[in-house]
């Protein structure tokens, strides 16, 4: 590419069956670099503003609600930095304004000054940080908690490719035996850093990184804007939780959460404000029998995402009702959408036994996520009759034919289950079979608006190119060919219910 120019491209949209499809008609123009600096000062600065904040995206394959690699990169200098040296006008423009310098990722950590230009030159912003252990120290940690009452976002990245001694003497390597006592003493240090702060602004609390083993309390001073955060493997909290809206609760493969369900209750009786919920990983207290279950009133919630032990054995704590119990604990009466990703044997059959037991019912959940194969039709039926109030059915990791069977509309003096249901979204499932339940769902007045299915192996044979082709032309169908964003969709933390 030629210097002083930009290259961009400009792309026709790509046929509405699909997003598989590749794009055609595709142009690409040369534009001189100069035009950019026609604009104006206010409209450079709008744009280089909007550039720097950062892009928060799902990343279900992890589990994370928010990723944030994709802007807090360690290998590219940020944005300020870049403009500051490229012409006398940008660095005039990028100095004069605080909020392109109140990003604090790896790059501004990497030493104390680096880190005091930042704070400096971003005033009295917002700040928005991620620290990991590969770029942090206890000086750091002084110069950050300083500046607490600017905090907006905070996140602790999952980073282990490298740690740095509690000084400013950075060692590099890979993650050995040596270092889990170093993430130790990071996690001790950040915790006694934090213990008594108050933090007005914080908006955003990812505590990815720190591990305990007892239920912890933090930023005692108080949180009274806190909106979303995430407590990975360990059970640490901020003081005042009152006015949080979004809490997942995760552990990685093979790490349990190791907290009693006493204080479950406790917790989420001071969590009130909660509209979404997301509980995935062995996160796996000591259950009460489902009769001693206490119910916490949850009256905002909204959203419900519980994907719990998938293997029994790598964890011989599981007790067959958690699932059961956990649900049971919760009142939620305005719950709108509920993922429940796959449950063992023991699981579902307590499930079940509960469902049917009117121990729980969601009569106003409207999106439903199921990820647990069943055999027998008469379990679906069950399933629809204690969630009557279903539009949208998604089906991860598990088959449709059973589903699809059970809720095939019978004679005319047959009850349509799920009469409400509108949208399915499917990761395995048989065309033709699927076709006669569209039809019959059409012709009973019950019609079936839209379909997603995931591009499997098989999916366009020639056995199935008709029935494709005839649900493409009856109804909004897609063919999703990226799992992640099926299971996005699946998961649903992002959905207006």
């Amino acid at each position: 590419m030629r210097r002083g120019f930009l290259k961009t491209s400009t792309t026709q949209s790509r046929p509405a069956q699909t997003d598989a499809a590749p794009a055609r008609g595709s142009q690409r123009r040369v534009i001189p670099a100069s035009s950019l600096f026609k604009l104006s000062d206010n409209l450079l600065l709008k744009i280089f503003t909007l550039a720097s904040r950062p892009k928060l995206k799902i990343n279900t394959n992890s589990f994370d609600i928010d990723n944030h690699s994709t802007f807090f990169t360690k290998k590219v200098d940020p944005l300020p930095f870049r403009l500051s040296h490229t012409s006398s006008r940008l660095r005039t423009l990028a100095l004069s304004t605080p909020a392109l310098w109140a990003t604090l990722g790896d790059f501004a950590l990497r030493s104390s000054a680096l880190l005091d230009i930042f704070l400096v030159r971003s005033k009295e912003e917002p700040l928005d940080i991620c620290i990991s252990a590969s770029y942090i120290s206890r000086r750091r940690l002084n110069q950050l908690v300083a500046h607490v009452h600017r905090w907006r976002k905070f996140i602790i990245d999952n980073d282990t490719e490298g740690f740095e001694d509690m000084s400013d003497d950075a060692s590099e390597g890979d993650l050995d035996l040596d270092d889990l006592d170093k993430l130790k003493s990071l996690s001790d240090t950040i915790l006694r850093h934090f213990e008594g702060c108050a933090a007005p602004k914080l908006e955003y609390l990812d505590l990815g990184y720190i591990s305990s083993e007892e239920l912890i309390f933090i930023l005692s001073g108080g949180t009274p804007a806190l909106n979303t955060l995430k407590v990975a493997g360990a059970p640490i909290f901020p003081a005042d939780c009152s006015s949080l809206k979004r809490l997942s609760l995760y552990t990685s493969p093979g790490e349990w959460f190791p907290f009693d369900h006493e204080d479950l209750e406790d917790l989420w009786g001071d969590m009130l404000s909660l509209t979404h919920i997301q509980i995935r990983g062995e996160i796996v207290p000591r259950w009460p029998e489902i009769s001693d279950v206490s119910p916490v009133k949850m009256p905002s919630l909204r959203f419900l995402d519980i994907c719990l032990v998938e293997d029994e054995e790598a964890c011989p704590m599981i007790q067959p009702h958690c699932v059961s119990a956990l649900l049971a604990t919760i009142s939620a009466e305005s719950l709108g959408h509920l993922s429940l990703s796959y449950m063992a044997p023991e699981i579902l059959s307590s499930f079940l036994t509960n469902l049917q037991k009117g121990t729980f019912c969601f009569p106003r959940v409207t999106s439903l996520t199921w990820g647990t194969h069943l055999t027998k039709e008469q379990d679906v039926k069950s399933i629809a009759q204690y969630f009557p109030a279903v539009r949208t059915l998604t089906l991860d990791q598990c088959e449709a034919e059973c589903f699809l069977k059970a809720l095939l509309p019978g004679d005319e003096t047959s009850p349509v289950l799920w009469s409400a249901l509108r949208r399915l979204n499917l990761q395995w499932a048989p065309i033709p079979l699927l076709r006669n339940f569209v039809t019959a769902r059409s012709r009973c007045g019950h019609p079936i608006q839209r379909i997603w299915l995931l591009k499997v192996t098989g999916l366009a044979s020639d056995a199935n190119r008709d029935h494709l082709k005839w649900l493409g032309n009856n109804i909004k169908l897609r063919i999703v060919s990226n799992l992640a964003t099926f299971q996005a969709e699946a998961i649903g933390w992002h959905k207006a219910v």
